[in-house]
């Protein structure tokens, strides 16, 4: 231990206090760059460093963001997956009809915010999370559930959701799949892979305004069939009416050629 510690002294002196050489100034460039390329590695998409493994802790979910004419309302934190619980989610909420921007985020720990319900919107600036892809967009025609729900592509992961083709979205800005582009998150895909052949819990949380929802327009097609039921029998009685009166003109047509005759 001894003889390591004073080779690392003797290299500290030749590198700091020796006049330089060629290779020394090179041994230098080399450290510089190696020290710059391992601290740009651990930028998240925002630009910010951080030294700690996000795919072995914290969370991994979806911010989804309602718009108006561009500006942010308000924000859900949607978790998708929980690594230091082996916790894969797929998650259904019911989307009111609007536009959406979304990212996929990391943070340390979202049970705060967990504690007023996934579906709870809150405000933009209310909560501070990491982001780990670009920005997506979409539209919602009409009030309508959607899914989303953490995948594996190859080494890395992605968000997507099976409703896609029941949304709109501009080509250059594509919602789904939402790829985890952030360098730290380069193997999560591969994490979620091995977790799966372990030890795998995989939970489904449904929003329960979707029931509501389907109440709803459960209610409003009984309605609709019960005006179409309406409509069929008057049309049937306005029916049978005409052909009273058909065998009522046939009658008295007959009758009258009999008198003729």
């Amino acid at each position: 231990m001894e003889f390591l510690l004073d080779k690392i002294k003797m290299l500290i002196n030749m590198l700091l206090f020796h006049p330089k050489s060629t290779m020394t100034s090179l041994i230098l460039l080399f450290i510089v760059i190696a020290i710059g390329f391992y601290v740009n590695r651990k930028r998240d998409a925002s630009g910010q460093v951080s030294f700690v493994d996000r795919t072995k802790t914290g969370v991994v979910g979806l911010r989804l963001y309602e718009t108006e004419e561009g500006q942010r309302k308000r924000n859900w934190l949607i978790p998708l997956w929980m690594p230091e619980s082996n916790l894969l989610l797929n998650v259904r909420m019911l989307l009111p009809k609007g536009e959406y921007d979304i990212r996929a985020f990391w943070r340390t720990d979202i049970y705060s915010y967990l504690k007023e319900g996934v579906f709870t919107a809150q405000p933009v600036q209310k909560m501070s999370v990491y982001n780990l892809s670009d920005l997506g967009k979409f539209k919602v025609p009409a009030d309508m559930p959607v899914e989303f729900k953490l995948s594996p592509d190859e080494k890395k992961a992605q968000i997507d959701s099976p409703n896609t083709s029941s949304l709109e979205f501009a080509p250059d800005k594509p919602p789904f799949p939402l790829a985890i582009s952030d360098r730290s998150m380069d193997k999560l895909g591969a994490k979620i892979e091995k977790a799966k052949k372990e030890k795998l819990w995989e939970l489904s949380i449904a929003d329960e305004r979707i029931l509501s929802h389907l109440e709803y327009e459960v209610k409003s097609l009984s309605r609709k069939v019960d005006g179409l039921t309406i409509k069929n029998r008057e049309l049937e009685t306005n029916m049978d009416g005409i052909c009273r009166k058909l065998k009522t003109l046939q009658k008295d047509s007959g009758a009258e050629k009999k008198t003729a005759g």
